[in-house]
């Protein structure tokens, strides 16, 4: 008579479980085969482009000090001798101000009337503060002397990234006649915008494949455009005069990126994730700081996922490389962004302001040849 406890009810049972167990271990074991296939897929797509090395002249950037912001919506807006300013997404029109110990800082409110519904990222350079109304394309100025802006611009260009430059002006990236995106200069007296077609150079769309940075050293009264999805960077003078081009030294010469067209919206998107060449960059000085996303072949794998690899170029002899460092994660954050003020390397991991000492000379020690080398001293 069987009961509650009979052999075959247990037998069943113990089978039942068995089964389940099985089915939860096969479920397991797909699915960690299944991040290994994209963890393998991520990493190879961010180190396509081998076939060069790097040149690592030293050991290790030294950490100088650190600043938990409590929140990872704070953006770099600019850097002098003595202090460090912050713009904070969330809060549109107020910056943070932190001396370049991170031992002090302070909040500043953008004085405006009117302000606008929404703003571009603040950029703060030795004197003056900018940034745009992405909606009525208004231009706004203001002095550090009083943080007090004011309407600047108002000719509703449009605007998909701007960088000040001498005298008042600014070179932006704008679309063209063809809707395709050409680079132009910006000023407050006529003709008020020159426009420079052939600069950017169409290789699939002519708008996300010229995606680039736009930096300004005012040491050598250089802008410099740095394409997101090749190894090239457009060397001109402040009236848009090509000096020179010039390559990183990985090997991705074409925009690797597929567009698709939305036919509701008449626009176009990006039909799957692109492999980004070049992540962010810096001017100091002479120098060009690129943060890049391709593995170079004698990079150590973990190092170059667990870290931000910066190339060095020198401005000033037709782009040529100098070197490579690694600034590393911290706390386990990656680096977000970065910028270059004198011997000081400020960068955001995530909540995480951190400053490094950094000290690139040039030098003839190393070298028999006449025209020397630079390296990073520490």
């Amino acid at each position: 008579m069987g009961g509650l406890f009979s052999p075959n009810i247990i037998d069943r049972k113990m089978d039942a479980m068995k089964s389940r167990l099985l089915i939860i271990g096969l479920l397991m074991i797909t699915s960690i085969v299944v991040i290994l296939i994209l963890y393998q897929f991520n990493t190879n797509s961010i180190s396509k482009g081998g076939g060069f090395e790097r040149h690592f002249k030293f050991s290790k950037l030294e950490l100088s000090d650190t600043l938990d912001l409590q929140y990872n919506s704070y953006y770099l807006a600019g850097a002098s001798m003595k202090k460090i300013y912050l713009g904070n997404k969330n809060v549109p029109f107020q910056l943070l101000e932190v001396s370049n110990t991170l031992k002090e800082s302070s909040p500043i409110k953008i004085k405006l009337e009117n302000p606008p519904l929404k703003s571009t990222p603040i950029i703060v350079d030795s004197y003056h503060f900018y940034f745009r109304d992405p909606i009525s394309r208004v231009v706004y100025k203001g002095n550090k002397n009083d943080w007090r802006a004011e309407i600047y611009m108002d000719d509703s260009t449009f605007i998909s990234t701007d960088v000040p430059i001498a005298n008042g002006a600014m070179v932006i990236r704008t679309s063209g006649t063809t809707h395709e995106r050409v680079l132009a200069k910006k000023t407050i007296n006529p003709p008020y915008l020159e426009t420079a077609p052939g600069i950017l150079e169409k290789q699939v769309d002519g708008i996300f494949c010229v995606d680039g940075m736009l930096n300004y050293s005012p040491v050598s009264n250089m802008v410099v455009y740095l394409y997101y999805y090749r190894n090239q960077y457009i060397c001109m003078d402040t009236s848009l005069n090509v000096l020179y081009r010039a390559n990183t030294i990985d090997t991705i010469s074409q925009a690797q990126i597929k567009v698709s067209e939305i036919e509701s919206q008449h626009a176009w998107t990006m039909a799957k994730p692109p492999v980004i060449v070049n992540k962010s960059s810096a001017i100091a000085d002479n120098l060009l700081f690129v943060h890049s996303g391709i593995q170079a072949d004698n990079e150590d794998r973990l190092l170059f996922l667990n870290g931000s690899v910066i190339d060095v170029y020198d401005l000033g002899k037709s782009g040529a490389y100098i070197l490579s460092f690694y600034i590393p994660d911290y706390k386990g954050h990656l680096l977000k962004s970065f910028q270059i003020h004198k011997d000081r390397l400020v960068a955001l991991h995530d909540r995480y302001l951190v400053t490094y000492l950094l000290d690139i000379k040039y030098t003839k020690e190393h070298t028999a040849s006449k025209d020397g080398q630079y390296v990073l001293m520490n």
